[in-house]
């Protein structure tokens, strides 16, 4: 856990630091383990994992920083201490697709730390987001991990974009997707790999935003992206060859960066944000 914590605390991301003592874990060494000192982890395992924590969970995380504690505690208690002085830093990436990438980079130096350990030895931390975020694919020429939450929000957050558009994807186009996301990951181009990586945060942002706004402001912010966009293709009949439509993986290629930017610019033409931390998306099972 500590070895955990010290990577964290070259991380730039920004959680609520504890500032109260509170309960007292553990005395070691002239130190002591307050259960504050632990939020700051815990609430950086619910925002990688992108998912709630159970007591279990907590629980688990609890008795795993006790144990490291009573075998070194000067060395958990300074890396507990660097990871909230990078804190603030992290607020001030207002960009979704920055905050994005960095989480996936955090996620992908632990998968890489752990992914030959037999189960028995891998830490409770890594192995409960792990299990909440699931790695599905990973480049090691551009280090971007890809996990299943991920893919699956990046796929529903094209799917709202293209209907905003007039074009509909079913079910069967979201699924075929995934499959050749993940089977071809590797041949992504690296922007489009970050796109998909940030999915989680991506959608976070937007259902933020429209779970605030009128129905005014969700329909001004629908015409916006279209007329920003364009409208769905044209049904006019042509003479000789008709091109294939692209599948939505080759979208995701083409059009995926500039339909978030221009999202992102609709939403904030009705007054939204795109900044994660200050809109607190809600966090779901």
């Amino acid at each position: 856990m500590k070895n955990l914590l010290v990577l964290f605390s070259l991380a730039l991301i920004c959680l609520t630091p504890a500032t109260a003592q509170g309960l007292v874990l553990a005395r070691a060494g002239g130190y002591e383990l307050t259960r504050n000192e632990l939020e700051p982890a815990l609430e950086l395992l619910k925002f990688l994992a992108q998912a709630p924590l159970s007591q279990t969970d907590i629980q688990a995380v609890i008795n795993e920083s006790i144990a490291d504690f009573r075998t070194g505690p000067q060395e958990l208690k300074t890396a507990l201490n660097d990871l909230q002085k990078v804190y603030g830093a992290a607020q001030t990436t207002t960009d979704p697709l920055q905050l994005g990438d960095f989480r996936q980079k955090v996620i992908g130096e632990l998968y890489l730390s752990v992914k030959d350990l037999p189960p028995h030895k891998i830490p409770d931390y890594v192995k409960i987001l792990l299990t909440k975020a699931p790695v599905v694919a990973y480049d090691n020429n551009t280090k971007v991990v890809l996990t299943r939450p991920d893919l699956n929000a990046c796929l529903r957050y094209m799917q709202q974009m293209n209907e905003f558009k007039g074009t509909a994807l079913s079910q069967q186009d979201l699924n075929t997707a995934a499959q050749e996301v993940i089977a071809g990951f590797t041949q992504i181009d690296p922007e489009t790999q970050k796109l998909l990586a940030s999915g989680t945060v991506l959608l976070g942002v937007y259902k933020a935003n429209f779970s605030q706004f009128s129905e005014e402001q969700k329909g001004a912010t629908k015409s916006h992206f279209r007329d920003t966009v364009g409208g769905p293709p044209s049904n006019v009949r042509v003479r000789g060859p008709v091109e294939p439509e692209p599948t939505l993986t080759a979208r995701l290629s083409t059009d995926g960066l500039d339909f978030h930017q221009a999202l992102m610019k609709s939403i904030q033409s009705q007054g939204g944000s795109e900044n994660y931390w200050s809109l607190s998306p809600k966090i779901e099972e």
